[in-house]
């Protein structure tokens, strides 16, 4: 006789799954920031893009994001298609922007993932389970935003 499989029933509390999204979209915000300020330092010249000796940006590009493509199973549509190559140097590309652009934008990104984490605070206070997290996060985007600040002046 062929048992039958149960499947196990997990209960996942609303406020704890939507504090983690929002800590993830802040964290997304924050790290495009990051990589606009990165982008604005080097084309004011105070930092310059290392030099590649031994891959390709597509190399870079494969070996940063190729697990994503083993995560994706034909029978599972939780999963988005992951971005191809060529997308990806798509909405990367910054060489098209202005410096003052680029400042503009690293801004935008601290500032919307610090209003993001401000609506967290207000909306789930003392029962945010990643306070620690949280508090690191908006220490971040507030110090790199001032430092953004000063830079394009």
């Amino acid at each position: 006789k062929a048992k039958k499989k149960h499947k196990k029933m997990v209960v996942v509390n609303e406020d704890q799954v939507m504090s983690r999204i929002f800590v993830l979209e802040s964290t997304r915000l924050a790290f495009n920031g990051i990589v606009r300020m990165l982008a604005a330092l080097e084309k004011h010249g105070f930092i310059s893009k290392a030099e590649l000796p031994f891959n390709t940006e597509e190399h870079l590009y494969v070996q940063r994001f190729s697990h994503l493509y083993l995560a994706k199973r034909p029978d599972e549509e939780c999963f988005p298609e992951p971005l191809c190559y060529d997308a990806y140097k798509y909405a990367t590309n910054v060489q098209d922007m202005s410096l003052e652009q680029l400042c503009e934008s690293a801004k935008l990104g601290f500032g919307n993932a610090l209003r993001l984490l401000a609506h967290l605070r207000s909306t789930y206070g003392q029962k945010l389970p990643l306070n620690e997290g949280v508090d690191t996060l908006q220490r971040v985007c507030k110090s790199n935003q001032i430092a953004i600040a000063l830079a394009s002046k």
